[in-house]
């Protein structure tokens, strides 16, 4: 009979802190998934920014800025925000007339959400 309650003690004991153990899983892959999405936002403005940049070639995009950034978009990770922030940077410093109020726009959306 004391082992029987044991048990029955013992498993409500584990289930409880599964139910907890799950409740966290849950917020801990939703956080995950949210930062899944945002890394995957700037791979795709990086890559945006790269591939006007590379088209368009402007005497001011050196080799080095190529480098970079062509590095970023195959490695992602804090690379490609440092590589966004600074083409963002390079392109509102020169502000040529293909950079469009759209691009700018999603520049700062990034930017931005980089910063949180």
């Amino acid at each position: 009979m004391e082992a029987d309650r044991l048990r029955w003690s013992h498993s409500v004991f584990v289930r409880r802190a599964n139910q907890n153990n799950e409740g966290s899983n849950w917020r801990h892959m939703g956080a995950l998934s949210e930062m899944e999405h945002q890394n995957a936002r700037l791979a795709t403005a990086l890559r945006e920014l790269y591939d006007i940049l590379e088209s368009r070639a402007p005497q001011w995009y050196t080799q080095e800025h190529h480098e970079r950034a062509e590095s970023a978009v195959r490695r992602g990770g804090k690379a490609s925000a440092d590589a966004f922030i600074e083409l963002c940077a390079l392109l509102e410093d020169y502000a040529p007339r293909w950079y469009t109020k759209e691009h700018y726009e999603r520049c700062r959306s990034i930017l931005k959400l980089l910063k949180q």
